[in-house]
């Protein structure tokens, strides 16, 4: 059965950070950016998708630029309500539910060190965090049932500064030490 996270207050009890206008500025301002900067995609097929959608389409910088504001609305009218991030283990599976319905709880920091205690010298020292770094704390947080979902503390920057895929050494690494949903934002490096 999948967690449900923690129900939060109805809308009309959170705090409001930003009234309706300006949401609307906010808003706006993202629509242009759409239309004047545009976005990277990596994708053929979403680059031929884009334009039958009547987005202009630069096929040698991947650059997709003029995105029509009712193309988005539609977009996010058609998104599911709710999804599932499905844990190793289907009882850490987290069903995620509309904007502002629920939370759920992750440690999340990226560190490229690690402090590590040098018990001679009474201080700490750093060093390069590495995959086995991610790997060590994926397993504190799979055995924290506070936590949600497994997303990663340490960078593999060891595996990064050797010129190897950091992104998928620390993946790895996180498979390797959950049982919980575990992901991150995926980065792109070029060469």
């Amino acid at each position: 059965m999948p967690r449900t996270g923690v129900p939060l207050p109805s809308r009309s009890r959170l705090w409001r950070v930003l009234d309706e206008e300006e949401l609307e500025i906010i808003d706006n301002a993202a629509y242009k950016i759409l239309k004047d900067v545009g976005v990277f995609m990596d994708d053929e097929e979403l680059l031929k998708k884009a334009e039958e959608m009547g987005c202009s389409v630069n096929y040698e910088t991947k650059l997709v630029t003029d995105i029509p504001e009712h193309v988005v609305r539609e977009q996010v009218r058609k998104a599911p309500r709710s999804f599932l991030l499905a844990g190793r283990d289907p009882e850490w599976d987290v069903e995620v539910e509309g904007p502002a319905r629920r939370q759920y709880w992750a440690p999340e920091s990226g560190a490229t060190d690690v402090l590590v205690w040098d018990e001679k010298g009474k201080k700490y020292y750093r060093r390069r965090a590495s995959s086995k770094d991610t790997l060590y704390a994926a397993r504190i947080v799979d055995g924290i049932d506070d936590f949600d979902v497994n997303v990663y503390i340490y960078d593999a920057a060891e595996e990064g500064h050797q010129g190897l895929p950091s992104e998928l050494n620390k993946m790895n690494a996180i498979f390797q030490g959950t049982t919980k949903w575990a992901g991150h934002l995926a980065q792109r490096f070029q060469r």
